[in-house]
């Protein structure tokens, strides 16, 4: 990315890595709707970068004084870089990192055939590249359940807003972490069946308000948004139960604004949690992953190689019944797309609202 708005697909240098990095050859990389948000000029960055946070890869070259990698470890990777020294950094809360860089944003990332990251960034696996570069995002919804729930709730009931890639990650991790009773609510016939075969209890659409139809009872103990739709996260918000809690997962356009009952809030004891990024989940992501508690192949549903990321960035745009997580095989060469020569430039309209953190 030049700047904003300005995509190239180019040759670079191959990048060398410094004492303490390894080089990755890239075997798959994830498009989500936080890439949109860098590209249209929503989201720090740093250009001329390199896109591209979600991705995994081979080891094929290592620093001088790396010890816990060799030479063809697959690994997934942990796409941020906190400075280590600011206040949250030293309390333990990477994500607000007061100098926060990351791959794909500050510094460049996996939308390429080879990248360079620290030593401490990767975590090896036995996941396939495209099965590994779905632990990212899955780190991101660990966080994000663990921060609305640091304490199970045994047979309590969630409400998930959206069935796109992250999800149908909630309606399996809320089940393997609390035994939750998940419904979901997708206006989409097909993705609210893919859903309960995921293993959802129910499968919500919405009225012409926004507001789930059915379901519930006397209210949910959580309710995940992951559509970034703020009507439909305005009107779900009555949907939480006394103690319940509402976790905004999604990626909200920076001007979006929500209005709350101070009283609700107060006489309930409701709760509203933000979470950003996947600090500290990159082990348990692996494991869930590589024991098959979450189950990836059906969240994969495109695949384009490199030559083509302006169809693929269109189709995230567009989204529809069919999209789900989209990958970019940096070595799958012309078999699927339309390939574009290297120099050749794509520029994009900023657009005004974003919506969702997945397709």
């Amino acid at each position: 990315m030049r700047e904003p708005g300005r995509l190239e697909l180019t040759d670079l240098p191959q990048p060398h890595p410094g004492p303490e990095d390894v080089k990755l050859r890239v075997e798959a990389a994830g498009l989500c709707t936080t890439d949109l948000h860098v590209i249209d000029g929503h989201f720090p960055a740093t250009t001329p970068v390199v896109l591209g946070h979600e991705f995994a890869g081979r080891v094929v070259e290592v620093g001088e004084k790396v010890t816990s990698l060799t030479i063809g470890d697959r690994v997934a990777v942990d796409p941020a870089r906190p400075c280590g020294r600011c206040v949250f950094c030293r309390r333990g809360d990477v994500e607000l990192c007061s100098h926060f860089s990351s791959h794909g944003s500050t510094c460049d990332g996996g939308l390429a055939q080879f990248v360079v990251i620290h030593e401490s960034q990767a975590f090896k696996t036995v996941l396939a590249g495209e099965a590994a570069a779905l632990v990212e995002p899955l780190t991101c919804v660990l966080h994000a359940a663990r921060a609305a729930l640091p304490h199970k709730v045994a047979g309590g009931k969630a409400l998930v807003l959206g069935a796109g890639t992250s999800g149908l990650m909630f309606v399996q991790a809320l089940q393997v972490m609390g035994g939750m009773e998940v419904h979901v609510l997708d206006r989409n016939e097909d993705k609210r069946a893919l859903a309960q075969r995921l293993g959802a209890a129910v499968g919500l659409t919405s009225g012409a308000d926004g507001a789930a139809v059915g379901g519930g009872g006397q209210g949910y103990d959580l309710v995940v948004d992951t559509t970034g739709h703020i009507p439909l996260v305005q009107a779900s918000m009555a949907r939480m139960g006394p103690k319940g809690v509402f976790l905004l997962y999604s990626v909200p356009h920076p001007q979006d604004q929500l209005t709350l009952n101070a009283f609700d809030l107060y006489r309930r004891e409701l709760r509203i949690v933000g979470a950003f990024a996947g600090p500290h989940q990159f082990p348990t992501a692996v494991d869930w992953l590589e024991r098959g508690l979450i189950k990836s192949a059906p969240l994969i549903s495109h695949r384009f190689p490199i030559e083509a990321f302006g169809e693929a960035e269109a189709l995230l745009r567009r989204g529809g019944p069919g999209v789900r997580k989209i990958l970019m095989l940096p070595w799958s060469g012309d078999d699927s797309g339309a390939a574009r020569s290297p120099g050749d430039t794509v520029t994009h309209s900023s657009r005004d609202e974003v919506g969702g953190r997945q397709p």
